[in-house]
């Protein structure tokens, strides 16, 4: 019996203990039980016993977070974390669909927070034509997610 509890996972000597008198005191039920017919070896029944026991601590394992007493309700409920969840979705698809330097700007100038001139210098155009980039690829976007939301 103890090789079957072992052989499900490693548990800490205390559990171990604890696990195998509780199948034990199992064991001992159903062979004392008035009726009892063993109908197949005592070796296998012991084992899907032990195992059962096993697989019920497991189940009765809960996984504990520690709370946070100061953390902040931010007023947002399922619903709209959801829809926020599908937004993003949609937005990180509508990149994956647009022109390689419209990602670039949008990537550098939006996530990286870096500005027109520095973008400019490192692509080789005027700041100011980055600007008009930008703002186009902002309208494609819009334009790819509202289709988005219309399906």
């Amino acid at each position: 019996m103890r090789a079957a509890v072992l052989s499900a996972g490693h548990l800490p000597a205390d559990d171990l203990q604890d696990l195998l008198q509780e199948a034990s005191v199992q064991l001992w039920r159903y062979v004392s039980a008035d009726g009892f017919v063993l109908r197949g070896s005592f070796r296998s029944l012991a084992v899907r016993i032990a195992l059962a026991r096993r697989i019920d601590r497991h189940r009765r394992q809960r996984f504990l977070v520690e709370l946070d007493e100061d953390l902040k309700d931010d007023g947002r409920n399922a619903l709209d974390l959801l829809q926020e969840k599908d937004r993003l979705t949609r937005l990180h698809r509508a990149l994956g669909d647009i022109r390689e330097l419209c990602r670039i700007l949008v990537r550098g100038r939006f996530l990286e927070d870096r500005s027109y001139e520095d973008l400019g210098t490192e692509l080789g155009r005027a700041p100011e034509t980055l600007r008009v980039h930008v703002h186009r690829c902002l309208r494609v976007l819009r334009g790819m997610i509202e289709i988005g939301d219309n399906r």
